[in-house]
């Protein structure tokens, strides 16, 4: 079964008022904290994403084992 693979443009900028680029560049960047928080948001951004543009798939690239892990269970489908 052939697959579309749509490339989106560039779109609005992802800001959150927790997640903020002082905080992203302050000594706090490498707790496990904030890390978190960053990967909620981003998380929430490409689900927002996907709705928007009525996807099912999308492909993820972490720099952790345990990001990508935590990707994969709080987004998805089976719960």
């Amino acid at each position: 079964m052939p697959r579309t693979v749509r490339q989106l443009g560039t779109g609005p900028s992802l800001t959150d008022p927790v997640v903020t680029p002082a905080r992203l560049a302050s000594d706090e960047k490498r707790e496990e904290q904030l890390r978190g928080e960053r990967m909620g948001a981003l998380q929430a951004a490409l689900l927002e994403t996907m709705a928007v543009h009525d996807l099912q798939t999308t492909i993820t690239f972490h720099h952790r084992t345990i990001e990508a892990s935590g990707m994969r269970i709080a987004t998805s489908r089976d719960g």
